[in-house]
This record gives C-alpha cells, sequence and structure tokens, in this order.
C-alpha cells in the first residue's frame, strides 16, 4: 500500500501484503516493457547524434554508434547556431516559470484562504482555461500582441504562458491541507497575508512548488504555438521553433538532426533528475488527508 510522511513529504510504494505475488510480478514486467518501448525513441535519437552521417545510412535501426563522434554537435552550434536559440529558451522559460510560480502562488493562496463571493467559480474558470486547445487563441492572441507591439518580443513569448490554470488548481488544493493553526501564532503577532504565504505557507509548500516548477518548464522549454504566432523574426526563435526550421535546411542529414535534439532535451532531463522527488510528492502530497 502506499506510505505518506507528513514530515518530508516522501511518498513511498510498497508491495501490497497477501497479494498474488504472480500477478505483482506481470504488473511489474508490463511496467517495464512499456517503459522500454516508451524510451527507445530517445535512446536511438542519442544514439544517432553521435553516428556519422554515412553510419546512420548503413546502420539505421542500430542504437549505439560503431565509431562515436561528436562533429555533428559541433556542427550544429556552428551552422544552426544553436546556441542562440538555447539562450532565448533559457530567458524564455526562466522568466516565465518565474512570474507564473509568483502570480499563480498569490491566486491560490487567495482561493484557499479567502472566503469571497465566486471563489467556486473563478477556480473553475481556472480548470476550465486547460481544456482550451491554444490553437483556438492563436488568431486573437497575434491581433492583441501586434496592437500592443508584443510580435518578436520575449514579453510576447512570455506573458501568454504566466497564468497556468494547472498551477493554480495544484495550489490551491495543497493550501487548503495546511493547518489554519499553523497561521494563527503569526496573526496574532500583527503579520500579514504577504508575510505568512512568504514565511510559512511557501516553506511548507515545497513539493507542490517543485512539480509546478517541472510541469512549467517543460510546458515552456517545450512550447512551440507560441512562438509561432509571436516570432517572424529567426533570431528570436526558441529551441522548438528552430528545430522545426531545421528540418528544411538539413535534409537528409538526420545525424545533425538527432544531435540538435539531444541538446534540446539536455535541459529538460536534467531538470526533472534533480527535482524528481519533489515532482512526485507534489502531486501526492496535496491528495493526502492526515
Amino acid at each position: 500500500m502506499a506510505q505518506y510522511h507528513a514530515d518530508n513529504h516522501d511518498l513511498i510504494i510498497s508491495r501490497p501484503r497477501g497479494g498474488p505475488k504472480g500477478a505483482y510480478i506481470a504488473h511489474h514486467a508490463i511496467l517495464i516493457l512499456i517503459s522500454i518501448v516508451m524510451m527507445l525513441p530517445y535512446v536511438w535519437m542519442v544514439g544517432s547524434s553521435f553516428k556519422a552521417p554515412t553510419e546512420l545510412s548503413l546502420t539505421y535501426f542500430t542504437l549505439l554508434p560503431k565509431e562515436p563522434t561528436l562533429q555533428n554537435f559541433v556542427d550544429s552550434v556552428r551552422l544552426f547556431n544553436i546556441g542562440r536559440y538555447f539562450y532565448n529558451s533559457v530567458i524564455v522559460s526562466g522568466t516565465a516559470v518565474l512570474l507564473q510560480t509568483t502570480v499563480c502562488a498569490l491566486a491560490a493562496y487567495a482561493l484557499a484562504r479567502f472566503q469571497f463571493p465566486g471563489a467556486g467559480l473563478l477556480l473553475v474558470i481556472f480548470i476550465g482555461t486547460m481544456m482550451v486547445p491554444e490553437e483556438t487563441i492563436m488568431v486573437p492572441l497575434f491581433l492583441i500582441f501586434k496592437s500592443l507591439g508584443l510580435l518578436n518580443t520575449y514579453g510576447g513569448m512570455i506573458l501568454p504562458i504566466v497564468p497556468w490554470g494547472f498551477s493554480v488548481y495544484l495550489l490551491t488544493q495543497f493550501f487548503r491541507e495546511i493547518p489554519h493553526e499553523i497561521e494563527e501564532s503569526a496573526y496574532i503577532d500583527g503579520a500579514s497575508h504577504l508575510t505568512i504565504l512568504l514565511k510559512i505557507i511557501l516553506p511548507l509548500s515545497k513539493p507542490a512548488l517543485g512539480a509546478i516548477f517541472i510541469f512549467s518548464f517543460l510546458m515552456t522549454w517545450d512550447q512551440m504555438v507560441i512562438p509561432l504566432i509571436v516570432v517572424s523574426e529567426q533570431k528570436m526563435a526558441t529551441l522548438p521553433l528552430a528545430l522545426a526550421n531545421m528540418i528544411h535546411e538539413a535534409g537528409e542529414n538526420h545525424t545533425l538532426l538527432a544531435a540538435s535534439t539531444t541538446l534540446a532535451t539536455i535541459p529538460s532531463v536534467a531538470i526533472f533528475v534533480a527535482f524528481q522527488r519533489y515532482f512526485i510528492s507534489g502531486l501526492t502530497a496535496g491528495a493526502v488527508k492526515g
């Protein structure tokens, strides 16, 4: 059964006692098989990025290179100027994550702690925004940003990402699980709501904030639709948009594309590995009573 420890928000999964051992083994065997199938394309991409173009054409379906080379990565930086696109993605993703966490934490605290008319409806609206495809707002978003002079700017790529319904919903649920008694002594000492949020609520919400950080970063780093709407100058392109353009420029040189894509995935993998503990506990802690 799942065991939850409130002191460090860790979730420990253990095998159910008394359950059929064969079913337990079969369950994990299926999960391992699915994981292998899902990892194969990524392993192939990384392996192909170290192959020479001639080797890839002869051994297309082999995972590991016979004669590894770094030339594809050198060409990716030299020919495609991928460093510039990396810089754009870091600026957009870093700023968007910081602003989104700040704005959504303030909104979630208000929904979780203040009783005001329409609070429930407002939370439903936040959740409802997650069901609206980005493609449906492409035209109005372009017209609004054109009138505001935000085309081909970092602000045009950042602002639409800041208000995210998922972050508000997750933080609201997490804040509601924090006992009000923890805040009472601070109220008696004259602390303001902002002080309580910064010094009490947020430090206790590290798991939820970690999960939001990962989700927000991955969503922003992989964002394709909004840069496609806002950006028309190549120098302002982020990595996903630049990689889409590289498909036409690289032609049949798949090893060059594999190297560029491998470089683009390194930050996402690094962020997930670094914050994996918070990611798992943040998604589960808000749903656990205790």
